[in-house]
């Protein structure tokens, strides 16, 4: 027979159970449907094993009636393919036969039947075998989304803690909280103290625009963010449309919203936001103690993205100052090799800063200005350091260099040693800043002759 009523029913829920009836007679696949309209689920019909495995590859389903025996593609056939499929082997089947042979009972459970009725069947214990399938398909479904769930929060926890950027900490953040709670939308607005106002740092999905959402902030108190923040917990709106201190213009199109504060101790850092754009739709409270989880381990990673953002903002700060500086600056190790010179060293030495690093300072000074700073170093290694916490009082030296190009270069400095703690005063490195004091010294020189000239000049006179 031809297949037939294979259409979705006049009202379907994506949120309810999908049954699929197989019979080749249309009066029982009647009965049958009649039997479950009390129930909530969305009914659909074949009449043959073809027409079945078609709708089957088109949506799916969590529950087949299957005939045992019926023209061409059998239910026992169907049944074996759909549980062997790796996509639809979750799908309960419960077989239903005029056969009441063992032998068929046990054809079917081997083709996969999670339940056999035989024909005529009460409608009360079809109706009680059904809700039994559907309770476990169910509670299956509940389970398998669980442990994604967790999947998804260590994934994200690794992933979190392999990022330092706070732009990319809050993105990911978002995505993760979207996907765990299965929601339309997300945001993450932080807190700005000096402000006293939350700012979004990043969305997913946002009905009004990523850029209105990102050159939006959020007054103390206006908003979620600011009710959230006001009770420290999770805050739930039924209905954010209605919600009579929502920012117009934000949060479009979102009905059920939470929002979970982000707190590192008693600090408050901003808040994680969820929403979803569909009215009939509801969070669950498996999705919500997920959430809960998420914003803990996210806190901490966003508190340490920004401690981190904030020490390279500062660190770029002062290399640049460091980079551009009018005296030259660098850094030895303990051994007196160079980590670090600052672009002022080609003006005064004629070096690029590549071509020193690692070497000996010592190697580009004279041996009279290696003997100054080997007596310098000497010295203060023997020295008694009361309190090596840091930086020890910086000593002024001067030390005569040589230039790329081989001229004599005098060089003032100012030495800082750096010990290393709880080392009893073991220095770990050396910083300087120097100048060229070359001209001075010639021009102190000239002075020293031309009085040594008039002197002379005077005495003969």
């Amino acid at each position: 027979m031809s297949a037939s009523n294979t259409t979705r029913p006049l009202t379907f829920n994506d949120n309810i159970p999908n049954i699929l009836v197989v019979d080749d007679r249309r009066d029982i696949i009647n009965v049958i449907q009649f039997a479950l309209e009390e129930q909530p689920v969305n009914f659909f019909a074949a009449e043959d094993g073809q027409s079945a495995m078609r709708q089957l590859e088109t949506r799916p389903f969590d529950l087949l009636l299957l005939d045992a025996k019926m023209p061409g593609l059998s239910g026992f056939e169907v049944c074996r393919t759909v549980k062997n499929h790796p996509q639809w082997a979750s799908t309960k089947i419960i077989m239903i036969s005029a056969s009441n042979v063992p032998d068929d009972k046990i054809r079917a459970f081997d083709a996969g039947a999670d339940d056999y009725v035989t024909k005529p069947f009460r409608v009360q214990e079809l109706k009680a075998r059904v809700q039994v399938m559907l309770n476990l398909r169910t509670a299956e479904r509940a389970l398998t989304q669980r442990n994604d769930q967790l999947l998804e929060l260590i994934r994200v926890s690794e992933r979190l803690n392999r990022r330092l950027n706070l732009d990319d900490t809050a993105r990911e953040v978002v995505k993760s909280a979207t996907k765990l709670t299965r929601s339309d939308r997300g945001y993450l607005p932080l807190w700005d103290p000096i402000h006293h106002m939350h700012y979004f740092v990043a969305t997913e999905n946002p009905a009004e625009g990523v850029e209105t959402v990102m050159n939006t902030a959020m007054p103390a108190n206006r908003g979620l963010a600011a009710l959230v923040q006001e009770k420290g917990q999770l805050v739930i709106i039924p209905n954010y449309q209605t919600f009579e201190n929502r920012i117009p213009g934000l949060l479009l199109e979102c009905y059920e919203t939470a929002g979970i504060p982000l707190r590192v101790g008693d600090r408050h850092i901003g808040v994680l936001v969820v929403a979803l754009a569909d009215p009939e739709r509801h969070f669950a409270s498996a999705d919500l103690d997920i959430l809960a989880t998420l914003a803990n381990q996210a806190a901490i990673a966003i508190d340490n993205a920004q401690l981190y953002t904030d020490l390279a903002r500062e660190s770029e700060k002062y290399r640049l100052i460091t980079e551009k500086a009018s005296d030259l600056i660098i850094s030895l190790d303990a051994n007196g090799n160079l980590t670090y010179v600052n672009e002022r060293l080609k003006a005064v030495l004629g070096y690029e800063p590549e071509e020193v690093l690692g070497n000996k300072f010592a190697n580009f000074l004279t041996l009279e200005g290696q003997a100054t700073l080997t007596q310098m170093i000497g010295r203060l290694l023997n020295r008694v350091v009361d309190n090596p916490g840091g930086l020890y009082e910086t000593q002024q030296n001067e030390v005569q260099a040589i230039s790329k190009a081989g001229a004599p270069v005098n060089l003032e400095f100012n030495f800082g040693f750096f010990y290393q703690p709880g080392s009893q005063g073991k220095i770990a490195g050396i910083q300087a800043i120097g100048r060229d004091v070359t001209a001075r010294k010639r021009s102190e020189e000239n002075e020293r002759m031309r009085m040594i000239g008039q002197i002379a000049s005077g005495v003969a006179h």
